[in-house]
């Protein structure tokens, strides 16, 4: 479920630890980011929707406050949580020798933007789900992005006036 809040949502994973089942109001997902301070207001996407659903249904009764609990049924700290991940990671084979080659919970953060920027959203709807204070650091998550949706919308003119 880790996944999807942090894919789908765009946020921290220290953000997406704190999100309550109080957050979630209808089909939209609200939260005050604890970094900045900004409350971000998120349409939940439908697959984010459907899988809410089936974690709801798998937990049952076992839901607590937290949408992502331990196994004690409490809330993760960003450092407990990312313990287990790199573990799990490092399980699959997914993990590298440095923090900088292997998966990352943050990579899920950019994977976010650039999802966002490959679909044409403008930097400014980007960080309106984001929660990023400056299109700098969006520019920075989605400038590979940028670069192919530009490349294609050139090509396409060059193609027309040929």
């Amino acid at each position: 479920m880790v996944y999807f809040l942090a894919l789908y949502t765009g946020q921290r994973i220290s953000d997406v630890l704190k999100m309550t089942w109080k957050h979630i109001k209808g089909n939209v997902i609200e939260v005050v980011q604890e970094k900045t301070g900004t409350t971000t207001w998120i349409p939940l996407h439908p697959t984010l929707q459907d899988e809410i659903r089936a974690y709801k249904h798998a937990m049952g009764d076992k839901l607590g406050y937290f949408i992502i609990v331990n196994q004690k049924g409490k809330a993760y700290t960003a450092d407990g949580f990312r313990s287990v991940f790199h573990k799990e990671i490092n399980a699959c084979g997914l993990g590298g020798r440095t923090s900088n080659d292997g998966c990352t919970i943050h990579g899920l953060r950019k994977n976010a933007s650039t999802a966002l920027a490959e679909a044409g959203c403008t930097e400014k709807e980007i960080m309106a789900i984001t929660g990023h204070k400056t299109m700098a650091m969006v520019q920075h998550y989605t400038r590979d992005a940028q670069r192919k949706l530009l490349a294609q919308s050139a090509m396409r003119k060059w193609e027309n006036r040929s």
